[in-house]
């Protein structure tokens, strides 16, 4: 029996250096990760395995690491400022350090 799950039939947008396109694609993922993409009629998918996505976009999860993992770091700094304070005194000069 497979451990994968398997997101089916919706219209899967890729971020490859072809940039394809899925109409009726697939994704398999196991443990975690992404194992493939592409046309569902090209995957044998184990019943009850599988997340109908008709009439659906599978995006690819978007990210931007750097800034979270920064924004963890000073989480917390001047909380009582009024937020337009907080961001152009405090945050924003903060993260801006870090960047030198």
């Amino acid at each position: 029996m497979s451990d994968s799950l398997y997101i089916v039939g919706g219209t899967i947008l890729t971020m490859n250096a072809a940039m394809d396109v899925f109409e009726n694609g697939v994704v398999e993922i196991c443990d975690g990760k992404i194992k493939q993409v592409g046309p569902a009629e090209n995957v044998v998918v184990p019943k009850g395995r599988a997340l109908d996505a008709r009439h659906c976009l599978v995006l690819p999860g978007f990210i931007n690491r750097a800034h979270a993992y920064g924004m963890g770091l000073i989480r917390g700094i001047a909380e009582d400022l009024p937020f337009d304070q907080w961001l152009n005194d405090v945050i924003l000069p903060t993260e801006n350090a870090g960047e030198s």
